[in-house]
Formats: structure tokens, C-alpha cells, sequence
């Protein structure tokens, strides 16, 4: 039993070693990292100065030799958003997936709804897909359905960082609305 604790503990510290970096965007980079260089995939070939790498992009091969501050790094989490999170965006009304973070603690996000790429959504327009809204009335989660203050069927799709929610209709149209009170939805029984 002791050698089982030892052994996990020796490989948890191992772990924790090789992924200490992962919460700090401003670190240095390793050879071969994945980066986002202007919303382009890119290979870090090597440290080529005290502040700058020669990165190599993926599409095409080209190297370049950039300022670490314009190279996003693919993990990572800032505050409660993780890369690789699925989140909504408000501005776009669309799901996107939250690719990299920025030098300077933003985000950098893909989607496939509409058109395939990268952009740098504001924060604020970001709604975490996951996870339940707890009202001064009730619990409401993503997922659940509810009416409105009308009476139209709506499913929680997302909450919002001020704690409204996000919801889609019903009726066949998925037409999307955000800055939705909890207070303002009842739960279908």
C-alpha cells in the first residue's frame, strides 16, 4: 500500500512539474508548442532572443520571427475559462470553443458555425455552456427547459458572467436571446 501511495505521488509531482506552466500565458515557450500567431497556427521552431521566437506556421511552412507578446498559447485557463472550453458568444450569437490566450490575458476563439476561423471575441460576450444559475426563486441549468414571460418553450443554452442566461427557442427557428432575468422564466413541470 505504501509503494502504491509513493508511486502515485512520485508520478502527481512528475504531473504537476511538467504542467506548472499551463496557468501563466506570459511563460516561456517550448520547442515544437502549438501557437496562435494572428489568428494563424504556428510550430515553435526555437528561442531566438531574450523576447523573440522563430515560429514556423503550420499552413504553409513560412518561419517568421515574432515578439513573444503575439504568441497565444493553447492551455491554459484565465479566471474560469479553460482552452478547449465550448462557450457562447453574445456578439456572434454562436457556439465557439475557446482556442488560446493571449500575452495579455485574452482570448482567442474558433468556430465552424458561419465561417471557420479564429478571432478575439471581448470577454463580456463569452457565456459558459456548462453549469447551473441558482435565483433568489430557484436552480435553473444549461439544458433545462422553461417558458418565458410569454409563455414560449425556451432551453437554457448558456449563462452569461452577470449571472442572466442565455436561451433558445423551441419553435423550430433556434433563434437565440441573452440578458435574460432568471426571474423572468418558469420551470416547465
Amino acid at each position: 500500500m505504501s509503494k502504491l501511495l509513493i508511486i502515485l505521488i512520485t508520478f502527481w509531482t512528475i504531473y504537476i512539474k511538467a504542467h506548472a506552466f499551463t496557468n501563466n500565458p506570459q511563460r516561456e515557450l517550448k520547442e515544437d508548442e502549438l501557437v496562435i500567431n494572428h489568428f494563424s497556427l504556428h510550430k515553435v521552431v526555437k528561442k531566438n532572443g531574450q523576447h523573440t521566437y522563430l515560429v514556423k506556421a503550420v499552413a504553409n511552412n513560412l518561419t517568421s520571427t515574432v515578439r513573444r507578446e503575439e504568441l497565444s498559447v493553447m492551455d491554459g485557463c484565465m479566471s474560469e475559462i479553460c482552452v478547449k472550453d465550448i462557450m457562447f458568444d453574445m456578439g456572434y450569437m454562436r457556439y465557439v470553443s475557446v482556442e488560446a490566450i493571449t500575452y495579455d490575458n485574452n482570448l482567442v476563439v474558433g468556430t465552424s458555425e458561419g465561417w471557420n476561423g479564429l478571432y478575439q471575441p471581448f470577454k463580456t460576450n463569452l457565456a459558459n455552456t456548462s453549469g447551473c444559475h441558482q435565483s433568489a426563486r430557484r436552480k435553473l441549468c444549461v439544458g433545462d427547459k422553461v417558458r418565458d414571460f410569454i409563455g414560449n418553450v425556451v432551453t437554457i443554452i448558456a449563462i452569461q458572467q452577470n449571472m442572466n442566461l442565455v436561451v433558445m427557442s423551441n419553435d423550430g427557428w433556434n433563434t437565440y436571446r441573452n440578458h435574460v432575468d432568471a426571474d423572468s422564466l418558469s420551470v416547465i413541470e
